[in-house]
């Protein structure tokens, strides 16, 4: 440990390497996690490669190119013996790889310490991507080929086999490993730009990666599939883009403006401002680059860019790419230089210990906020400062993936077919294991995605749950990302539907008389389930009225003194879909304990106590409501 500090620069890698991991540990939220697990799981019991959809009954047997198969068999091996809580240590190891290999890159092309100045700042963009998916593999791959090519330019001939073996096993991991001859068609076009001469090394690593890219199970089709998926991104009209939250880009005005209303001051903790700031960095960078004439790092980070920018999944590519070349090229390291020029005799030099000195007070700093940080994630308050709903720990979280109403329908064997949100699919075809209506692999859906949108329009819904005889409806009642009429506004007036259950996250509606041995939800059922003693008239007001707690900004830095910051999700839900249902009783017995066992203020919370107190004639409470939700 004494050698540690008497070196600041590896206490400081240290420390960030430690908040990384631990912003890495979080409960599983993925959607995307139910239908990898599922297909791992179908494969390793049937011994053969999934390549049919056979996990949503619209599209039953439809070609499913899963280019994914390996990295599937892989999280099912490691779920099967340690379930939720080894994927996430499972996923937080292969980041910490990730992050060791480029730290690797970042010193072998910018090897002076004021280059690392602005490094751990940009980490902090790669965290909003730290999610249980096949990506993570990517980072790995990308790096390792980047590393590879340059050593195959310095002579290493051994590199250009390692780099075809790379990429075999990258194109049965991932679909998005056509960025590998992508990244060697730009080193020799780059390079053919530089020295005006043909590289065929370049040529043959580029042609080596194609044919590397063919063996899959799908041959031609497998190569020639992420690039159908660019195209779908690349299609501004697409309706996939429009309601999908991560095939959209941060850099619009519109989501620029949400985030700075949303955030406010506390905009610095947003998941999008260090997306921002990367692009920022990327963009200063840009012109040493090209007074350099580094044709090669130009095309990267200028491609890479554009990726990252069109859609807000790509965005760990573009970092893993760009960072060491940003870092590389920044103008900081000159700035910082000249600070500390002197003068020996006749000729200038630079006084290395003066610059040592200061930068490692730099380094001691950041490993003083990297530790205050780890405190802040463990206690929650940086999730909570940061508006983002994931919980520090090990397992499933409850609040994101419809795990608990899987079960009810398991439980009380709900045979029937399940109408879905998208979102939900993969999870509940792996928890029931049977097919459901849709799930997030919008590669398979196709022109079905517009037939999933029609659902949600009145007069469609009913035609399409009897065209797929479906008797059961799941969906999560919070109204999220763009659709603008949800199931609950069309089942709660149709009298052939009724309520059987709703959780934290979602609800499940069913045909009245295809299951009569399952009761209807009642409020008083809710409020009995709920609460062994409901609130007095009396405590809710008293709650309501007194209890005004800290903000979010106040919520972080109390966690910095170990004490744990909670903001009752699951509560604050449950009172949404009660006011929304018109059981005002359970809604305020929901709100009145959200607030009760809250360290933080829900503004939702208070705004929809001010609207119920405003419609019950209590207008000075209501108000009261509106400046506490401030």
């Amino acid at each position: 440990m004494m050698k540690l500090i008497k070196r600041p620069l590896s206490l400081c890698i240290l420390a960030v390497v430690i908040l990384l991991l631990f912003i890495s540990i979080k409960k599983v939220f993925s959607p995307d996690i139910g239908f990898h697990l599922h297909a791992g799981q179908w494969m390793i019991e049937h011994g053969e490669i999934l390549k049919t959809n056979l996990f949503t009954y619209p599209l039953l047997d439809k070609l499913y190119i899963d280019l994914h198969w390996l990295y599937q068999i892989c999280i099912y091996s490691i779920f099967s013996i340690h379930s939720y809580s080894g994927l996430i240590v499972f996923n937080s190891t292969i980041i910490v790889i990730a992050l060791a290999i480029l730290w690797y890159r970042v010193k072998q092309e910018s090897p002076s310490r004021e280059y690392l100045l602005p490094f751990f700042i940009l980490l902090f963009a790669l965290s909003q991507s730290f999610e249980i998916r096949p990506h993570v593999f990517s980072w790995i791959f990308l790096s390792i080929q980047l590393i590879l090519i340059r050593d195959a330019l310095k002579g290493h001939k051994q590199s250009i086999y390692l780099t075809f073996i790379v990429q075999v096993i990258w194109i049965n991991c991932h679909s998005l490993a056509i960025l590998g001859p992508i990244v060697f068609l730009i080193y020799f076009i780059g390079n053919y730009i530089e020295t005006k001469k043909l590289n065929y090394l370049f040529g043959l690593i580029f042609l080596n990666s194609i044919i590397a890219c063919l063996i899959n199970p799908w041959f031609e089709e497998g190569l020639l599939f992420p690039i159908k998926q660019f195209g779908l991104i690349q299609t501004n009209n697409n309706l996939q883009n429009l309601y999908i939250g991560e095939f959209q880009s941060l850099f619009t005005e519109t989501n620029f403006k949400e985030d700075l209303l949303s955030y406010g001051g506390l905009f610095p903790f947003a998941p999008s401002f260090y997306m921002y700031l990367f692009n920022l960095l990327a963009l200063i960078s840009l012109p040493r680059i090209i007074i350099n004439r580094r044709y090669i790092e130009m095309l990267l980070l200028v491609s890479f860019s554009y990726i990252g920018i069109l859609a807000v999944k790509n965005f760990g590519f573009q970092f893993f790419i760009a960072s060491p070349i940003i870092i590389r090229y920044l103008p900081i390291p000159n700035f910082i230089r000249n600070k500390f020029n002197m003068q020996v005799g006749k000729k200038p030099t630079i006084n290395l210990v003066s610059l040592n000195k200061s930068l490692n007070y730099y380094f001691i700093t950041l490993s003083i906020v990297s530790l205050l940080f780890i405190l802040s994630v463990i206690n929650g308050g940086y999730y909570i400062a940061s508006k983002q709903p994931f919980t520090f720990g090990l397992g499933a979280d409850n609040n994101l993936l419809p795990i608990t109403s899987s079960r009810f329908i398991a439980n009380n064997q709900l045979e029937g077919k399940c109408i879905n949100f998208l979102g939900f699919g993969g999870q509940l075809s792996f928890e029931l294991d049977k097919p459901v209506f849709a799930d997030g692999r919008l590669e398979l859906m196709g022109d079905f995605f517009n037939s999933y949108l029609k659902s949600f329009e009145p007069n469609m819904f009913p035609k399409i749950c009897d065209f797929y005889q479906a008797n059961i409806a799941i969906f999560p009642y919070i109204k999220t990302g763009m659709y603008g009429n949800w199931w609950i506004s069309i089942l709660q007036n149709k009298q052939d539907w009724k309520l059987v259950y709703f959780d934290q996250l979602s609800v499940i509606y069913t045909k009245r008389n295809d299951y009569p041995n399952i009761p209807e939800l009642t409020e008083e059922m809710i409020l009995k389930n709920e609460f062994k003693k409901p609130f007095s008239e009396q405590e809710i007001l008293e709650l309501v009225n007194n209890k005004v707690k800290q903000n979010y900004f106040s919520a972080f830095f109390n966690s910095l003194s170990f004490n744990h910051q909670y903001q009752n999700m699951s509560d604050q839900n449950k009172a949404i879909f009660c006011f929304t249902s018109g059981f005002n009783k359970a809604a305020l017995n929901f709100s009145a304990r959200a607030i009760e066992k809250s360290t933080v203020k829900s503004k939702i919370v208070y705004e929809n106590l001010s609207q119920y107190f405003k419609e019950i004639g209590n207008f000075n409470l209501s108000k009261k409501m509106l400046q506490a939700a401030k």
